[in-house]
């Protein structure tokens, strides 16, 4: 098999990837259990979500650029206020 940087997975794969890792935390924290690979756990929740945003950020944006350019004037607010909210400051 070659050895890729990148995989694509469906999004309803990738949306239970993040819940069967976040119920896996909440497990192991809930009942104390010594699992040698929690900070494992944590790194690919982080990356998952951090992928998630990402892509939350994305539909906003094409959002934002399809309104731009056909859409009213509330429609244009309305969708640069949701993408400048998913974004967030820029430091």
């Amino acid at each position: 098999m070659a050895n890729t940087e990148n995989v694509q997975i469906p999004y309803r794969t990738f949306k239970q990837m993040i819940a069967v890792c976040e119920d896996m935390k909440c497990l192991i924290d809930m009942h104390e259990l010594n699992f040698g690979y929690y900070s494992d756990l944590e790194d690919i929740i982080n990356v998952l979500e951090d992928k998630k945003h990402k892509l939350e950020l994305r539909t906003a944006y094409g959002k934002y650029a399809s309104v731009s350019k056909d859409g009213s004037e509330a429609e244009k607010f309305e969708a640069r206020i949701e993408y400048l909210k998913k974004r967030g400051p820029r430091s």
